[in-house]
């Protein structure tokens, strides 16, 4: 079973407008997709922030990983703003965001699942310049779906 526990417009960032995942660590779950970092993008929230984002990143995997039935940990590099809107900024995402996910999963041993630069092209389904319409949720979802099976045989 797959369940979405993400929430719209929060922030990895504990002291800025932190994502409870609570509820994701009490459902034991198998494998769990870590798809953040586009609302920590945004202006106000990056610059008073950023120097906590891979601390918070890693505290975050480490919650997952400590779980008594050890779930598939994975990272999501976000998809590109076309360039942005509510304050979320492409360069932000690319220069900050990526290196810092990047980092987090190095530290915790964890997989990267790149949401970026295959999106790279694809302005067109992004409507709002961030979110993505139907069917660029379907290729995210390819995306992740690729990544997970690849891995899956590499086991």
């Amino acid at each position: 079973m797959i369940t979405n526990l993400g929430v719209g417009g929060r922030t990895l960032l504990r002291k800025a407008d932190a994502y409870d995942y609570s509820s994701a660590l009490q459902s034991a779950p198998d494998v769990v997709i870590i798809a953040l970092g586009t609302n920590d993008s945004k202006t106000e929230i990056w610059r008073a922030h950023q120097s906590e984002f891979v601390d918070d990143y890693v505290a975050m995997i480490k919650a997952f990983q400590a779980l008594p039935n050890h779930p598939q940990v994975w990272a999501c590099l976000p998809p590109p703003a076309f360039p942005g809107n509510w304050g979320i900024t492409e360069g932000v995402i690319r220069d900050g965001v990526i290196p810092g996910i990047k980092k987090a999963a190095q530290l915790t041993g964890i997989k990267v699942i790149d949401l970026h630069a295959p999106l790279l092209g694809s302005n067109g389904w992004f409507p709002d310049t961030v979110h993505p319409n139907e069917t660029g949720a379907q290729r995210i979802a390819e995306l992740v779906a690729t990544e997970l099976a690849k891995r899956q045989v590499e086991r």
